[in-house]
């Protein structure tokens, strides 16, 4: 958090069912960097664990390419 704003767009996806990373870590990440500036959303993935936002065999992993596609379009992107 201490290097916000990063200046470019960000999509922080987080798995509701995620043991490891508590969900409110992203939402102060896109709390903090939105006010700073940034264009920070945070996509919340029901029933995705911690793993399933890198595997590409996960259910979870077409949310992970629209947030990829999303950000190529942003004019900043």
């Amino acid at each position: 958090m201490e290097l916000l704003p990063l200046k470019v767009p960000q999509r922080l996806l987080h798995g509701t069912l995620d043991p490891t990373v508590p969900v409110e870590q992203s939402r102060s990440l896109e709390a903090r960097a939105r006010e700073r500036g940034d264009d920070a959303q945070l996509w919340l993935l029901e029933g995705a664990g911690h793993f399933d936002v890198i595997a590409p065999f996960a259910p979870a992993w077409r949310r992970v390419e629209e947030a990829v596609r999303s950000v190529l379009a942003t004019p900043s992107g």
